[in-house]
C-alpha cells in the first residue's frame, strides 16, 4: 500500500486530472450520489447558498467548474514539471 502512495505522490498531476474529470463527468451525467449527498443539503456553507439560489442545475455547474479547475491545475503542473 505504501508503494501505491509513493507512485501517487510522484505523479500527483494525473491524480488531479482524473479527479477533475470525475467531477466533470458526474456533473454532466447528473449522478445523484454526487449532486445530492453533499454539504448543500446540510450546513450553512457556500455550496448551500448556490443550491438554494440556483437549484440542482446551479450546483451541477459548480461541481463542473470545480472539476475543471482541478483538471487544469493538473495539466499546468504536468507541463511545469
Amino acid at each position: 500500500m505504501g508503494e501505491l502512495f509513493d507512485v501517487l505522490k510522484l505523479h500527483f498531476e494525473y491524480v488531479l486530472i482524473v479527479s477533475g474529470m470525475f467531477f466533470m463527468l458526474g456533473a454532466m451525467l447528473n449522478w445523484k450520489w454526487m449532486n445530492e449527498c453533499s454539504t448543500a443539503d446540510t450546513g450553512n456553507l457556500w455550496k448551500r447558498f448556490v443550491y438554494e439560489n440556483w437549484g440542482v442545475l446551479g450546483f451541477r455547474v459548480l461541481n463542473f467548474l470545480c472539476g475543471l479547475v482541478l483538471a487544469l491545475c493538473g495539466i499546468l503542473f504536468l507541463f511545469l514539471r
